[in-house]
């Protein structure tokens, strides 16, 4: 289905004029530098293609042949090192591959086009080459040292053309043909994609710009070891897809992970790409500006503000019904693709409705929704959440799969994989700290796991709830209380506090130190009543309304992973419930009563 999914939003794009999408048997390549030549093949100088920006050139050129070691040239455009003569040293060896990179280069455009070609464009190249490489015209060019060092692919100009050789009309024309009619055509069978008998491709084209993977591009379909074929089967032959379908998904796949593409995102080491059919539905933008309203990527949104009141409308148009009928079978598609040695790896694959997408990311959302004030979006973007569970919060230390069985978890409305869970449990203890990000993670999965899985308890809610009996709740409540406290009697003269000394093992074997803890606040409460008696007098009626919530057998000596999250949550309510602006009489000294006037 993917593979197929892939053939048809091909097909689609090429109906589209305003999508710039390679043609069968094309495909686009950057340049920063073209060969100009004159009409009798004479060397004119080298052409700067890249703009004043630095960005490159974008021009249609035949399809790169596949390379490992072995010298293997593309048709009318290569690096520097296949159109000179440039070995890397004087030995015999490196002698020998720089005369076979060149012949080889010159060999495959007369195995296309013949000998002499027809098109003088071509013959131009030719003489060109033939003349031997570098002469003293080439040496002499100011560019020349600059093209040397970098190394890129270079494509050549001819007489007052404005576009590459290979954009000929004549060329096109025969490059077509030649495809047809490949040397390598095999015997046709059925295709698996479109289900038409065509030959099977043997290698199919590569994919690139996928995170992690190798920078000349991997293969989702791979026959290259004995154990993978079947039969004798060799390569393509395991598993038919014929040239057409191959070079179809490929080319769309790629167009989706082009840089500075709106149709990518990146979720933990996921590649993430996505489309409606047919392409260009108002889902396209929104994907990307929902989980990352911050991002690069596909946002429409100018400001965070703007992308979470998208957010709250989303929400409330799933809540009340009110999504566009029309809207309910147009297909969505969301691929997340990894690295995995030479090849990529479905990390996940989801297809529906447009409609179902919506739906289900907004529970998303409501799962996640914490309060965080006024300045800061109470949904934070899914890379936010990722990268809490990660060491040092660091993108690269995220777990590997995470981010992938996440948004499968999103896309599906399935509970969040446990890893998402323990991963931000785990840095909440070692850290001594409960981010707004973190909290989001314990509400999300909990909640979920109450919902699918019967997970005893009532859901977590998006704020403080004074109603929730939870005894993980209720301890984190406390000892957010506990910790009000001592900042209050001791101030800013405390070196480290409650949280930084106590927060492990408070939220995981709480027996251990909840008792000492409370001993403790009874001799900050007495320092604090000496100077602030109001506020302690508000603290201790609220660990009286804690404590009465407390069941009778006590404080446990151990929390179950998933209490431990709600001990984390209800640390978080309630300082964010401190950090809410009081009214004028709040945390004040208690006023004494007024005494009857005397007559």
């Amino acid at each position: 289905m993917i593979l197929q999914s892939l053939y048809h939003l091909y097909q689609r794009l090429q109906e589209d004029d305003s999508v710039e999408i390679a043609p069968p048997g094309f495909q686009h390549v950057d340049f920063d530098y073209a060969i100009q030549l004159r009409e009798d093949g004479a060397f004119a100088g080298f052409l700067s293609l890249a703009d004043e920006k630095g960005n490159l050139r974008r021009y249609l050129v035949p399809p790169a042949v596949k390379k490992s070691v072995n010298v293997s040239a593309n048709l009318l455009w290569e690096k520097p090192s296949y159109v000179f003569r440039l070995p890397k040293s004087e030995k015999e060896r490196d002698q020998k591959r720089a005369t076979s990179q060149v012949e080889s280069f010159v060999a495959r455009i007369r195995e296309v086009f013949g000998d002499p070609p027809e098109d003088p464009g071509v013959a131009a190249v030719l003489t060109f080459l033939e003349r031997g490489q570098p002469e003293p015209a080439v040496l002499a060019d100011p560019l020349w040292e600059e093209i040397k060092e970098k190394g890129r692919y270079l494509c050549f100009f001819w007489g007052e053309d404005s576009m590459p050789v290979s954009r000929r009309p004549s060329v096109m024309k025969r490059l077509r043909e030649a495809a047809q009619t490949s040397p390598e055509a095999g015997t046709p069978r059925q295709c698996l994609v479109t289900g038409s008998p065509g030959s099977p491709c043997r290698l199919h084209p590569a994919i690139k710009n996928v995170w992690g993977a190798q920078p000349a591009g991997a293969n989702i379909v791979a026959f290259d070891k004995p154990a993978f074929r079947s039969l004798g089967k060799m390569q393509g032959d395991n598993a038919p897809i014929s040239e057409e379908a191959a070079f179809a998904y490929t080319t769309a796949l790629n167009h989706l992970l082009r840089k500075g593409s709106a149709q990518r995102m990146q979720v933990g080491d996921a590649s993430t790409v996505f489309w409606a059919d047919p392409p260009g539905h108002p889902a396209e933008d929104e994907f990307a500006a929902l989980f990352n309203p911050s991002g690069t990527a596909g946002p429409k949104a100018d400001t965070e503000a703007e992308a979470v009141q998208h957010i709250r409308d989303l929400l409330s148009a799933v809540r009340n019904g009110v999504l566009p009928k029309e809207d309910d079978r147009t297909g969505f598609f969301v691929l997340g693709l990894g690295p995995n040695a030479g090849r990529i790896a479905i990390r996940f694959w989801h297809e529906g409705s447009v409609n179902e997408m919506r739906q289900r990311i907004a529970r998303h959302f409501e799962d996640i929704a914490t309060d965080a004030g006024p300045r800061r979006s109470a949904y934070p973007p899914l890379y936010f959440l990722l990268r809490s569970t990660a060491q040092q919060g660091k993108a690269d230390n995220i777990a590997p799969n995470l981010g992938g069985n996440v948004m499968r978890a999103i896309l599906s409305g399935l509970p969040y994989p446990r890893q998402f869970m323990t991963q931000a449990l785990v840095r909440a203890r070692a850290e001594q700290n409960v981010t707004q990000e973190r909290a989001a993670v314990f509400k999300a999965c909990v909640n979920r796991m109450i919902r699918t899985q019967s997970l005893d308890g009532k859901e977590l809610t998006m704020a403080l709830d004074e109603t929730q009996d939870n005894i993980g709740y209720l301890l984190g409540r406390l000892f957010a209380v506990y910790e009000r406290t001592q900042e209050g009697a001791l101030g800013s003269s405390v070196n480290a506090t409650l949280r930084d000394r106590f927060y492990g093992a408070a939220s995981s074997t709480p027996s251990t130190v909840m008792p000492w803890l409370q001993r403790m606040n009874g001799h900050h409460l007495r320092k604090l009543a000496r100077e602030r008696k109001g506020m302690a007098v508000n603290l201790e009626k609220l660990i009286g309304a804690i404590m009465e919530k407390i069941p009778a057998s006590g404080i446990p000596g151990y929390l179950a992973p998933e209490d431990q999250c709600r001990f984390g949550v209800g640390y978080y309510h309630q300082k964010q419930k401190f950090f809410e602006k009081k009214s004028a009489d709040t945390e004040s000294e208690p006023q004494p009563e007024e005494e009857p006037s005397h007559v």
